[in-house]
């Protein structure tokens, strides 16, 4: 991925994913759910700004195809535990 200010963007939501799903991890009940359906914010904008014309500019059409694929199975994989009692 090209240096700019998309390569910015994308590298500051997954930190921020990553510290929501650590949070997550002591939690339980309400609270794990709760903490789980916020992780997957970051995550949805990841998703967002891969569907950008700059990234469609700036990052290859396979690789920003993958990004996506395993963004949103991620997303779906923390909402079904988010519902899960």
């Amino acid at each position: 991925m090209p240096p700019g200010k998309l390569a910015s963007k994308l590298t500051a939501l997954v930190p921020q994913a990553d510290e929501r799903l650590a949070a997550a991890g002591a939690a339980t009940g309400k609270a794990l759910r709760r903490k789980l359906r916020k992780a997957t914010k970051p995550l949805r904008a990841l998703g967002r700004k891969l569907a950008s014309k700059v990234a469609q500019n700036g990052i290859g059409a396979e690789q920003r195809a993958d990004l996506a694929a395993q963004t949103d199975a991620l997303v779906s994989e923390l909402q079904a535990l988010a519902v899960t009692p």
